[in-house]
């Protein structure tokens, strides 16, 4: 199963580039990593100060599935690829361990919070209906995310 969207890739030099909706919200990436790798709390405070948060461990899993137009966007508007390291999430799996995903290989691995590990801002948008009832609504559900989880797709 691969998760695409076709308005993957699309620039708003407020947001960055846009990466597609996923459970009910936009995702947005910033242009460039933080300047250089760092804890999980740095990650976290360093997103903020972008103007955006670190993504879940979901969303960052849903970003791997679309590296391929996701970088090309990137570069295409003067930003840096997402590079083969492994990227904080905003995911915690205890008081001193928190979430990373390998963008090498899209593996999910649970780091302590003091180990060093790649930060970009991200803009998560929720989607709400609006005048009329007409939303939006994101075409992959936990369901699914686990189905592909669970053939190691992601």
């Amino acid at each position: 199963m691969k998760i695409t969207n076709e308005n993957i890739g699309k620039f708003d030099k407020d947001k960055g580039v846009y990466c597609g909706i996923f459970r009910d919200k936009e995702v947005w990436i910033s242009l460039s990593d933080a300047p250089e790798e760092m804890e999980w709390q740095e990650a976290m405070d360093y997103a903020e100060k972008q103007g955006g948060e670190l993504p879940d461990i979901d969303t960052l899993t849903w970003v791997y599935l679309n590296k391929g137009a996701i970088n090309a966007a990137l570069e295409a508007n003067g930003g840096d690829k997402l590079n083969n390291g492994w990227y904080w999430s905003s995911s915690e799996s205890g008081s001193h361990y928190s979430w990373g995903l390998g963008m090498s290989d899209g593996g999910r691995y649970d780091y302590g919070k003091y180990n060093y590990g790649y930060a970009r801002a991200f803009q998560l948008l929720p989607l709400y209906p609006f005048f009329g009832g007409c939303c939006r609504i994101s075409k992959f559900n936990n369901k699914q995310i686990k189905q592909a989880v669970s053939k190691r797709i992601i």
